[in-house]
């Protein structure tokens, strides 16, 4: 174990000694004066977790007046929780958790009974015994969390193995900002579970790195790291517990430099960044001999891996701050080009997105194609731009620029690292580079845009009579009532009424899961919309706002109750608010050639129908594509007979496949 400062620091190794001792010095100043006036740190952590629970004992012994924000996976339920975890690792891991958790639970009992202890296992353990105070955090960015630590009056938020993301709102509230614990040496293997993949990539040294938090994931400017060895005996919970060893030296050297404003800041090198996800379903080092058959890292499982070419860089839109400022200033930017969108879909189905431009290392992006790597051993292995989005126009204003892109990317097809490229432009034509020969249409749908520029009353009157304005009048004259927002009891509403739409439709739903990571990742960005008759839910929409556009994605409802016309209505009264917070165009999504119905409901909105064609490398051969439709057609035929819960399951796991 050794100390270690960052990588390409401004602080050289002398000077960050000294602000540890002035540090030192700082903390022994401050226990004289704890009665007078304490400073107060907020601690989010994972209950159960051990190295949450080595963060915040180092934090106790520091004398600090301490409040504990924890998250226990296990109020979400407890069924729910061992099915997604037994789904993405496998039973193993979930039997060690288990065990685990039955042991911070005996040791609750026995202390709660006065049987004496030595150590600690979980944060309740820790708050009962030293009688911190501590605070509920299901959602640590809801606006009544927010509010409650912006009463606390805190001077700094520590974070440690924390699970969630947090917003801007809640990590600009302490006056000396928000810091993270995490368990690597950063910028390599940013993401949930750096101990797996250390041991899977075979590293001989890992470690620990305390940095400050941006809005990226595990970006923020770096603060001090420690280096930990990996022996060729370790498994995950070796190494685990020693990283918590020399965690519980570094917290008391950086927090008295952080509440005394002399903390370093040294920015983390992007350009050497790796960003693991949670590993495959099966995949867990427990052992060396574990270690050897380990899953190897993503690069290892490409077949072939091409170079950029020269003047190309690819960059991680979760990672590199430049994506999401790029995306605000594009004109032609849409939701789905948002750092957020991608964030769920990744959340979700594990796609990593990858951004390709032509602008230099370093410099403000001018140009830029996003997409997801889609890998599947059903479906194959392709980048597309992007999976379950209407659309994602190309963000590349020349032609020059798009064939440097383009012809990485065929390269890429040829050397069978993918099995295609797929791009989902909003123009009809795919702009600067629909002279590519190679480049054809694949399917074609309609969009259909409403002006929301026009005063209410002429908006209104440019709908069509009978399908819309009388239908809005019979719901409001049948007392239909209306409610929006993003609450937990409208989001179970919304996706009641999404299964029984899909079970209509005869194919699964897409996974609840998905429609709860939009709300995190998002925030007020997404908006659920119910109608109501009575106390019964029976049409629901979701609506996503980017800028100046507001885009109708999700809708379900109860046929039982067509006739009120509770679905003219919603989209009315989603309209109306859209107005009001400044939108000035409503996007009706995406709709299929083949469903004619639906056209003739978007057309009667008086908007613009436009093409909108896919557009894919190489061209799918046309009797695959009849092939694939007949396919689903006696899919749609299996799933019409599945009961409820089985065709739940079966979005849970078909999804992610088809992107």
């Amino acid at each position: 174990m050794s100390f270690r400062t960052p990588s390409d620091a401004a602080l050289d190794a002398s000077r960050f000694e000294d602000l540890l001792r002035s540090g030192a010095e700082h903390q022994a100043c401050l226990r004289p004066q704890a009665v007078a006036k304490r400073q107060r740190i907020l601690f989010l952590g994972n209950s159960y977790n051990p190295l949450s629970a080595a963060c915040l004992q180092s934090l106790v012994e520091l004398g600090y007046d301490n409040v504990v924000g924890f998250y226990d996976p296990f109020t979400k339920g407890t069924w729910r929780l061992i099915r997604d975890s037994v789904k993405s690792r496998g039973w193993g891991p979930v039997l060690r958790r288990a065990i685990h958790l039955t042991r911070c639970k005996t040791r609750m009992a026995l202390r709660r009974v006065g049987f004496p202890l030595s150590g600690f296992s979980s944060l309740p353990e820790i708050s009962r015994t030293f009688g911190l105070k501590t605070v509920r955090c299901g959602d640590p960015n809801s606006a009544e969390f927010v509010e409650q630590v912006r009463r606390l009056g805190v001077d700094l938020i520590v974070v440690a193995l924390f699970t969630r993301i947090l917003k801007r709102e809640l990590t600009s509230i302490p006056r000396m900002g928000c810091v993270n614990v995490h368990p690597s040496l950063l910028p390599r293997y940013r993401g949930p579970e750096p101990f797996y993949w250390v041991l899977a990539n075979r590293e001989t040294t890992t470690g620990v790195t305390l940095h400050y938090m941006d809005e990226g994931i595990d970006s923020g400017d770096i603060i001090v790291q420690r280096e930990v060895e990996v022996r060729p005996d370790d498994t995950e919970p070796t190494l685990r517990d020693r990283s918590a060893r020399v965690i519980t030296e570094l917290l008391p050297e950086a927090i008295p430099l952080l509440l005394a404003g002399k903390a370093p800041r040294v920015q983390q090198d992007n350009s050497a960044a790796s960003y693991y996800s949670f590993p495959a379903r099966g995949a867990s080092p427990s052992g060396r001999s574990d270690r050897v058959r380990a899953v190897p890292t993503v690069r290892a499982q490409k077949s072939i891996s091409v170079p950029l070419d020269e003047g190309l860089e690819a960059l991680d839109p979760l990672q590199d701050p430049r994506w999401g400022v790029f995306v605000e200033e594009n004109a032609r930017a849409s939701v789905f080009h948002s750092v957020s969108w991608l964030d769920a879909l990744r959340r979700t189905y594990g796609y990593q997105p990858v951004v390709y431009t032509t602008s230099p290392p370093g410099a403000p992006l001018q140009s830029g194609m996003v997409f997801c790597r889609v890998e599947s051993r059903i479906t194959g292995r392709r980048l597309v731009s992007l999976p379950f989005s209407d659309h994602c126009e190309p963000l590349v204003d020349n032609a020059s620029d798009f064939e440097r892109i383009f012809r990485h990317l065929r390269s890429r097809v040829a050397s069978g690292e993918w099995k295609y490229v797929e791009l989902r432009p909003a123009s009809a034509s795919p702009g600067p580079f629909s002279s590519q020969e190679s480049l054809q249409p694949s399917k074609s749908h309609y969009l259909h845009t409403v002006d929301l520029r026009p005063q209410e009353n002429e908006l209104l009157r440019g709908f069509h009579e009978s399908s819309v304005r009388r239908r809005i009048r019979r719901a409001t004259s049948e007392g239909l009532l209306y409610e929006s927002g993003r609450s937990e009891v409208l989001q179970r509403e919304f996706y009641q009424l999404l299964v029984l739409t899909r079970r209509r439709h005869q194919m699964p739903p897409q996974p609840e899961k998905w429609f709860r990571n939009l709300v995190e990742c998002m925030g007020d960005a997404v908006e659920i919309h119910v109608a109501s008759r009575g106390d019964k839910p029976i049409a629901a929409i979701l609506t996503l706002r980017f800028k100046k556009t507001v885009t109708y994605k999700y809708g379900a409802s109860d046929s039982a109750y067509k006739q009120f016309g509770p679905m003219p209505f919603l989209l009315w009264r989603a309209m109306q608010g859209a107005k009001l917070k400044g939108a000035e165009a409503f996007d009706l999504g995406r709709t299929d050639h083949d469903d004619p119905g639906l056209i003739a409901f978007k057309d009667h909105w008086n908007g613009v129908r436009t093409v909108l064609n896919y557009w894919r490398f190489p061209t799918p051969d046309p009797g695959s594509l009849r092939r694939t439709a007949s396919g689903l057609e006696l899919a749609k035929t299996f799933f019409g007979i599945l009961p409820t819960s089985a065709l739940k399951l079966a979005g849970e796991l078909l999804y992610r496949h088809i992107g």
